[in-house]
């Protein structure tokens, strides 16, 4: 591998499927601007700050239908995904990963024919975790990896990656900028606590991997909670894709496995 290097040594490493990657601060310029301009100043207003308590589902354009954004949580955590909602956004993360040129590095690690699918981008933003939150992004067997990397440099107080390395042992993975962490099955992670901030911690996070629609019933349970406006491993936009019809209807008829 060139550009992705394994989180740890030896065994440790296979075991952890993790890698981190450096890149030119610059590759994030974009995605910077698309949070100022869409998202800072909805963020900054204090009626909005509510959102980050916790204890509620969310699913909701930032402003409008058609935002250029989409939020989504988890009921019981204070974090928030704020996810690509146009094809415009989508194409602006899709062009941070292609130059990331990360790619042939991930073919070596995830069943496909032809490419790597990016599924979907997104800021994931708090400014509080109060407790351990200990998870896997993936089910075995699923050939997908997300990517997560800081917007801005956090603040000493703000908490960083935990992940498990034994029954009783953990490590520890600090937010850098101009690095990113690429983590797929078996990663299991939290939040490193930390009380509340003024400032929010703001995260740029993609999902991507395998472009084998059989796979799709694993991988359907993490991007469809997190996205509004995502990609198949087909390729098509989920929602208006009939390829699995089709496989399901040449089953049907004896001309598919």
């Amino acid at each position: 591998m060139n550009k992705l290097k394994a989180l740890g040594r030896g065994a440790q490493a296979y075991q952890l499927n993790a890698f981190t990657c450096r890149f030119d601060s610059a590759l994030l310029d974009e995605i910077r601007a698309s949070y100022q301009h869409e998202l800072s100043g909805f963020l900054a207003d204090p009626a909005h700050r509510g959102l980050f308590t916790g204890g509620q589902l969310i699913r909701q354009a930032v402003t409008e239908p058609l935002s250029e954004y989409y939020i989504f949580s988890y009921a019981d955590y204070a974090l928030l995904w704020f996810s690509s909602n146009t094809a415009q956004t989508y194409a602006m993360f899709r062009r941070f990963f292609d130059a990331l040129q990360i790619e042939d590095d991930l073919k070596r690690l995830v069943d496909h024919r032809e490419r790597i699918v990016m599924y979907c981008g997104f800021f994931v933003i708090g400014d509080r975790a109060l407790d351990y939150m200990w998870h896997y992004d993936y089910l075995p067997n699923t050939h997908a990896y997300t990517l997560i990397t800081p917007l801005f440099e956090l603040e000493p107080e703000q908490g960083h990656l935990l992940y498990q390395l034994g029954p009783e042992s953990m490590g520890k993975y600090s937010y850098a900028m101009n690095e990113a962490i690429v983590f797929g099955e078996g990663f299991r992670h939290s939040t490193e606590p930390y009380a509340q901030t003024d400032n929010l911690r703001v995260l740029v996070s993609m999902t991507f991997g395998t472009d084998k629609l059989e796979y799709w019933g694993a991988l359907r349970n993490v991007v469809a909670a997190q996205s509004n406006y995502f990609l198949m491993p087909c390729g098509h936009v989920g929602g208006s894709c009939r390829c699995l019809i089709e496989i399901f209807q040449k089953r049907l008829s004896g001309q598919g496995p």
